[in-house]
């Protein structure tokens, strides 16, 4: 049996029902035309979602997150020599792929 750590409530996740509801919610249905199909559809999705809320700056509900992601050490911006460290598997060849 696993055992949870954390909860998160869905009213405080960032998801594809969030964006459908939200002040842009009427461009979904374009994205879907767009996009539909391709492997990265729900990533776009996010991405459009979060593009959209950073723009609101503090008046973002969201805002207080975006601070703490802003000095994010994400593994697609290292050095060739921090990325070095990393053992080969499926880890590092996800990321070398980001990358490209």
């Amino acid at each position: 049996m696993f055992e949870s750590f954390v909860h998160v409530p869905v009213s405080l996740t960032i998801n594809e029902e969030r964006f459908k509801k939200s002040e842009i919610g009427e461009i979904f249905p374009k994205l879907e035309e767009l996009f539909w199909g391709e492997s990265n559809f729900d990533h776009v999705v996010l991405i459009f979602f979060v593009a959209y809320q950073m723009t609101l700056g503090e008046d973002s509900f969201w805002h207080p997150y975006f601070l703490t992601t802003q000095d994010s050490d994400l593994p697609m911006l290292w050095h060739d020599k921090d990325l070095a460290y990393l053992e080969e598997g499926y880890l590092k060849n996800c990321i070398l792929e980001q990358i490209e």
